[in-house]
């Protein structure tokens, strides 16, 4: 056998296909990394909607805030007798005893460019009440000297209620703010480096005015955010409701709802509870002992999620790329094998290979403007179109030509319900690989490899 009769030998060719699919991985990958690209224009062009309507908004309770002074008897240097200093000392922060907060959210996409996100208007109503016995007898109780010698005064005229948010700029409208029926007016604040609305209240005459062992206080706002809204459970008892039209939403955070339901026409309807004893962060406590860290820690609520972005769809349906190039390829080199008139030529699985690349490439950039299912569509028609006038003029033949194509339209088929189905896609994906590799073994079992 000539060196020109071993190169022209199915072995020889058989490598070479072989190569010539490996060779294919280098378009894929460049596709890969071009969806890689544009996922991360994606989220350049979401964050920038998310900073002009807010991103991810988190909503505490209001917290009770009660200055205090430190009062020390030290000597004078000069005149050496004893002189009393007064200064700053940490306020103490207490949590209401009942927290129900109610949140309605009105969705909007906003776009930018060819990019969306999801972006909420939230209808905030929070009601709840502070333990007016616990606030006077912690007021009442005697003064305790510290270890610097130290004694310690609240100043309760000067207190204040801290409403954590996650984003003060978010905040469209205060429409009712009270505490025991006294309106509040509102300024901007922090809470343990956490941003919060401050709410200034004159807590002795509030005191002196109201009756019963409750202090109760409503309010009623509009934020704007995106993304998810999440609230922090800073009541001795906590409850919240969160309802909108977003059809997905994910739950996440520290607690999960105790209820959950569809709203008709689409949507859903959360409620947690959550008590005392399941949170990490105290009743009350001194200055900044608790913050951002500890509020986070105890966060729960809803991301309104995207289920399928095209990227995420794009990225999955490359990953198959190499099965169908090398499905292909040897159901091509076995078919040449089995005939005894057709022959194929190294540039014919070049180019075959090449429109099988550029379908990932062709549904990335429909995908984006008409959306992944109809991109898909266009995309698969378009390249078993194409390589059925490819293989009916190589082949000559109608049969083979629509036999590759039906055979194509299947395997797209099944490649669109595996990238559909989220949960199940490996294990679709896992069947789709055995059932190909099955059919191309029991294809061939009469074939003998060793005469060709």
């Amino acid at each position: 056998m000539t060196v020109t009769d071993r190169l022209r030998s199915p072995g020889a060719k058989a490598l070479g296909i072989g190569l010539l699919a490996l060779t294919m991985l280098f378009p894929l990958s460049q596709v890969r990394m071009l969806v890689a690209e544009r996922r991360g224009l994606q989220e350049e062009a979401q964050e920038r909607i998310a900073a002009g309507i807010g991103g991810a908004q988190r909503l505490g309770g209001p917290v009770l805030s009660i200055p205090a002074q430190s009062i020390a008897t030290v000597e004078d240097r000069v005149t050496h007798q004893p002189r009393v200093t007064v200064g700053d000392a940490a306020p103490v922060r207490m949590l209401p005893q009942t927290l129900d907060i109610d949140a309605s959210l009105s969705m909007e996409l906003r776009h930018k460019g060819i990019y969306s996100l999801p972006t909420y208007v939230a209808a905030v109503r929070i009601r709840g009440s502070f333990d007016r016995a616990a606030i006077v007898e912690y007021l009442q109780r005697p003064a305790i000297e510290n270890e610097a010698h130290e004694l310690r005064r609240e100043r309760p005229e000067q207190a204040q209620l801290l409403l954590p948010l996650g984003d003060l700029k978010s905040l469209r409208s205060a429409k009712r703010l009270e505490l025991a029926g006294a309106k509040l007016v509102p300024s901007a604040g922090e809470l343990g480096g956490a941003q919060a609305l401050s709410l200034p209240v004159d807590l002795a005459a509030l005191l002196a005015s109201s009756k019963g062992d409750e202090l109760g206080f409503a309010f009623d706002i509009e934020i704007s955010g995106s993304e998810a809204i999440s609230f922090v459970p800073m009541a001795g008892s906590t409850t919240v409701t969160v309802q909108s039209r977003w059809p997905h939403p994910d739950y996440q955070g520290a607690f999960l709802p105790v209820e959950k339901q569809p709203v008709s026409g689409g949507g859903f309807k959360a409620r947690w509870s959550v008590l005392q004893v399941n949170r990490a962060i105290a009743a009350s406590w001194l200055g900044d002992a608790q913050g951002a860290r500890q509020f986070a820690a105890a966060a729960f609520g809803v991301r309104l999620m995207q289920p399928s972005t095209v990227y995420s769809s794009n990225e999955r349906s490359v990953r198959y790329g190499v099965l169908f190039i090398a499905i292909t390829f040897i159901g091509f080199f076995g078919w040449e094998h089995a005939s005894s008139k057709l022959r194929l030529h190294a540039m014919n699985y070049a180019l075959v290979g090449l429109s099988l690349a550029v379908f990932y490439l062709l549904l990335l950039a429909l995908s984006e403007h008409l959306g992944f299912a109809l991109a898909y569509l266009i995309a698969a028609a378009a390249l078993v179109l194409l390589l059925f006038a490819y293989v009916l003029g190589v082949t000559s033949s109608r049969v083979a030509a629509a036999v590759n194509a039906a055979l194509l339209s299947l395997s797209y088929g099944l490649l669109y319900l595996i990238l559909g189905s989220e949960d199940y896609a490996l294990l679709l994906g896992s069947l789709l690989v055995f059932g190909a590799l099955a059919a191309l073994m029991l294809a061939t079992r009469r074939l003998d490899w060793s005469r060709l």
